[in-house]
């Protein structure tokens, strides 16, 4: 029995060391993230399309580690790829927090957050449109996986498929200590209303600025002008 028990924590660590690699960064071993083959995406290789934002891998700077990554990302599935290898793909373990800076000359910037959908709270990836000392907003960029469709009445047979979504816009939580992001509505008026005592101020500017709920540039000026008021 002894010796069962003292086989058992030792085999277990080397288990664990087996099923986690890690990166060598400065010198210094550190766990970079859960590294395994990446997502078995063979379920989608009927599909007609992508499940990623691109399907290349491109340069980018993870937090403060200073070789660059090749990373791509799966937004129906929600998880940041690296690929350390030719055919070897790691998956970032978004329990910990991480800040991606592209490197393709896009200049732009991702960070993990936590969301809520369907009284879920859930850990994801974002874009950061705009920083400023009163907000964050965010963008998450959206695509849904359709299975294949038999052809009923007048509608053909549809294949398997991916879908392109309207991005839905985030903003870091203003109304209290909460590090969630607070989802921005996708109708005017309801957007409006988002801003409770400001809203008809909000609503005046979205028709005087002819304001476009779609467009990134149009959000940062209408968060600009909410925030404005509170100074």
């Amino acid at each position: 029995m002894k010796f069962a028990l003292f086989y058992f924590l030792t085999i277990v660590p080397i288990i664990s060391l087996a099923q986690q690699e890690v990166l060598e960064v400065r010198g210094s071993v550190i766990e970079f993230g859960i590294l395994v083959d990446g997502l078995d995406d063979s379920k989608y290789d009927k599909a007609d399309g992508s499940p990623y934002l691109g399907s290349e891998f491109i340069p980018a700077k993870i937090n403060d580690i200073k070789k660059t990554q090749f990373i791509r990302f799966n937004i129906v599935d929600q998880i940041v790829e690296v690929q350390i290898k030719t055919n070897k793909v790691v998956m970032l373990d978004l329990k910990n927090d991480f800040n991606i800076q592209l490197l393709d000359g896009s200049n732009k910037q991702y960070k993990t957050a936590m969301y809520t959908i369907d009284g879920k709270r859930i850990k994801s990836f974002f874009e950061v449109i705009k920083k400023d000392e009163n907000y964050i907003l965010y963008k998450q960029e959206r695509k849904k996986y359709l299975k294949a469709q038999k052809a009923e009445g007048y509608q053909d047979k549809l294949p398997e498929r991916f879908v392109d979504q309207d991005p839905t816009f985030f903003i870091s939580s203003f109304k209290s200590d909460s590090p969630t992001l607070l989802e921005l509505p996708k109708k005017k008026k309801r957007l409006a209303s988002f801003f409770e005592k400001d809203a008809k101020a909000v609503e005046k500017f979205m028709k005087q600025e002819k304001f476009d709920i779609k467009e990134p540039n149009d959000l940062v000026r209408l968060m600009d002008f909410v925030f404005s008021k509170t100074q």
